[in-house]
């Protein structure tokens, strides 16, 4: 006989021995009816009842004790459960027998209920199964709701529960890569609709279980389609939920006060990727009235506004404006090698994607990234003029001409809506306006002899020079003003120019030298002579 046997056998005996009602020595009182059963049934499986049996109370002498808030019919189903083995678990009791055995501290019928509400939850099914869960802190199942809840954030956002949700758990699903919306839109209207809301929500702050209807016997979790199978890391995403409880007020009610949903509005706002909702949008938003009455809210909305009419990105990619992963761009790191091949590496997935060079650009020599585009310098060998060199850009995996270019030394770099091109042989600076294609001269450059680097920050152009001081490899760094068109010496950094890589966002610039000693109080001395703002992280690395 097998151990499985065994146990269904024993199982089967207790179960036998109950129903013939064989030395029952305990009663249990709900309401007006007594159920009787065996004390040591009851102290082996519930925590409550072990507590209870060995305090020496009065109702341990009695034999007898009155539960509230079970029903009779629930608890009649628990018994069945610990003296049969059957699963008695459905859509409509599951929520009670949860509570039930929490309360009752029965601890494998609560994770059988656990994995039960985790198995059924749906769109129809998820409000009530987060009210149990939150009232009774179930980490297991908040941790499963938030995966749901990132995949279907645009059913959830209508929901009145929704409105409910902490500031917390709504802060870790919009800050959170994996949500899974079609338009950044909605995202900015649910933190709306959250703060707006909160008085409505206060004076109806119902915590009541509604019931589960037989239609709602379907597991959405297995039928979501393609767009929400990108959520990803289900042990990592699931941490989001994990933490909340011990953050809530004790009385685990839902919401928040209005005035304390109004100071988190900046803090929301901050979260929602605002340069990719649509700028229709952000014009009604910014008219509301819980929008002009805070200052930063104001600041916060007209910003992605400027991003989008003017020449406000200045080679920058803005942290407002990082799409999401259910998004059709991914946030790549383009490279190409001394062949001219052209690779991909995502960061978030660490994987390398190879980009299609074409007879266009058979070898790549600079690239630049101009919003959601990448161009490139490149040169193909054509027989009646020797080597061409081309401006292309890359539109569904196929370079396309963009303006041809007089050499291929060059260095590339991206301001607001133009491309600045550093011809090293002429030492002149071309522009480029990727709409109009368009190639003019900008300014020229003749006293720098040895451009290895160029990068933007606000509206100038730092230009990294290779030269020699005292026998030893420095780097010498000018400023153009793009605006006034006017070249600034600035200090020498230790170290040779070549193999300088830069990139800055809306918060922070960074510098990476790969060889050479460069020092932080350097760039940060260069920095607060320009006046520039942000903060100047300098890394050295080594290739």
């Amino acid at each position: 006989m097998s151990s499985a046997e065994m146990c269904t056998g024993i199982v089967k005996c207790l179960g036998d021995f109950w129903s013939k009602k064989q030395l029952l020595d305990f009663t249990v009182k709900i309401d007006d009816v007594s159920i009787e059963c065996h004390r040591f049934i009851m102290e082996a499986c519930s925590d409550y009842f072990e507590a209870l049996f060995r305090s020496g109370m009065r109702e341990v002498k009695e034999n007898c004790v009155v539960l509230q808030d079970v029903s009779v019919t629930v608890f009649e189903l628990i018994l069945n459960t610990l003296y049969t083995g059957i699963n008695s678990l459905t859509l409509d009791n599951f929520i009670e027998v949860w509570q039930a055995v929490h309360r009752l501290q029965i601890r494998f019928m609560v994770t059988c209920c656990e994995n039960f509400a985790i198995n059924f939850i749906s769109t129809e099914t998820w409000e009530n199964i987060y009210k149990t869960a939150n009232l009774i802190e179930s980490e297991n199942v908040l941790g499963k709701l938030y995966l749901f809840m990132l995949k279907n954030f645009e059913q959830i956002c209508q929901s009145t529960t929704f409105l409910k949700l902490q500031f917390n758990e709504i802060r870790d699903l919009i800050k959170s890569q994996d949500l899974v919306v079609r338009r950044e839109d909605v995202v900015l209207e649910s933190v709306i609709n959250w703060v707006d809301n909160a008085q409505d929500i206060n004076s109806s702050n119902d915590l009541s279980i509604t019931p589960i209807n037989d239609e709602t016997k379907t597991n959405d979790l297995e039928n979501e389609n393609s767009l929400k199978n990108k959520v990803t890391d289900e042990e990592s995403l699931c941490s989001g939920f994990l933490n909340l409880n011990s953050e809530q007020h004790p009385d685990k009610t839902f919401v928040s006060s209005c005035s304390t949903r109004k100071e988190n509005l900046t803090g929301l706002l901050n979260l929602v990727r605002t340069c990719l909702v649509n700028p229709t949008v952000l014009s009604r938003v910014y008219k509301l009235k819980l929008i002009t009455e805070n200052e930063d809210a104001r600041n916060i909305i007209f910003n992605p506004c400027l991003y989008h009419v003017i020449d406000y990105r200045h080679g920058q990619w803005h942290s407002a404006a990082v799409h999401r992963h259910c998004g059709e761009y991914y946030h790549c790191g383009v490279y190409a090698n001394s062949k001219g091949d052209l690779k991909a590496l995502n960061s978030e997935d660490e994987v390398w994607y190879g980009i299609n060079k074409s007879a266009l650009l058979q070898r790549a020599i600079q690239l630049v990234a101009f919003d959601n585009e990448l161009y490139g310098i490149g040169v193909q060998s054509v027989d009646s003029q020797g080597v061409v060199c081309r401006l292309c850009v890359l539109c569904n995996d196929t370079w396309v001409e963009v303006v041809q270019m007089p050499t291929w030394n060059v260095l590339l770099v991206s301001h607001g809506h133009i491309i600045f091109v550093f011809n090293k042989d002429d030492r002149i600076i071309y522009t480029v306006n990727p709409k109009t294609k368009q190639l003019d001269t900008f300014t020229d450059y003749s006293e720098i002899i040895d451009i290895q680097h160029v990068m933007t920050v606000e509206h100038f152009i730092l230009v990294f020079e290779s030269v020699a001081q005292n026998g030893l490899d420095e780097t010498a760094v000018h400023l153009l003003d793009i605006n006034s068109n006017v070249w600034t010496r600035l200090n020498n950094i230790d170290g040779p120019a070549t193999q300088i890589i830069s990139f800055n966002n809306d918060q922070n610039i960074y510098i990476l030298q790969t060889n050479g000693t460069s020092k932080n109080e350097v760039f940060e001395g260069l920095f607060r002579d320009c006046n520039l703002s942000g903060e100047l992280l300098v890394t050295r690395t080594t290739i």
